[in-house]
């Protein structure tokens, strides 16, 4: 039985077929009225009654990334505010005083900065089977090797 997590559109199923044909420009019109080819019925589904010049669009955004930014509202914000994430490495990850040296010696980091998620980002919240991921596991990963 396949779920809907795992039949998300690919260009080999055809499902994003059409799409380059219908750039968008920047002001949100289309260069062709029309995307083609039209996707198949299905309609060996109960109560299906779509019909090939009905229109559909099913969206979604989630986001966690480093600054805190938890919504695409707050992610537009702070790109339109050209913020910057860069903050100190956190505490949990490792301790920074002990590899922080400028001097280019071997073992060491030349920034004691970088972008990261928030301690509040909960591994275990992710939903790892869509990520091919063992639970278990997740606990030993930082959040830039997920």
């Amino acid at each position: 039985m396949s779920s809907l997590n795992h039949d998300l559109p690919t260009q080999d199923n055809g499902a994003l077929n059409g799409l380059s044909q219908a750039s968008l420009h920047s002001n949100g019109t289309s260069q062709t009225d029309e995307v083609s080819p039209t996707p198949e019925s299905h309609s060996d589904l109960e109560g299906n009654e779509s019909s090939s010049d009905s229109p559909i669009a099913i969206c979604g955004m989630a986001l966690r990334l480093p600054g805190g930014l938890a919504s695409p509202q707050e992610f537009w914000d702070f790109l339109v505010a050209k913020g910057d994430a860069r903050g100190r490495v956190p505490k949990s990850r490792y301790n920074i005083s002990a590899y922080h040296s400028t001097s280019g010696r071997p073992g060491t980091i030349a920034t004691e900065y970088g972008y990261f998620l928030d301690e509040s980002v909960k591994l275990g919240s992710l939903d790892a089977s869509r990520f091919s991921l063992i639970v278990p596991n997740l606990s030993l990963r930082t959040p830039s090797s997920v």
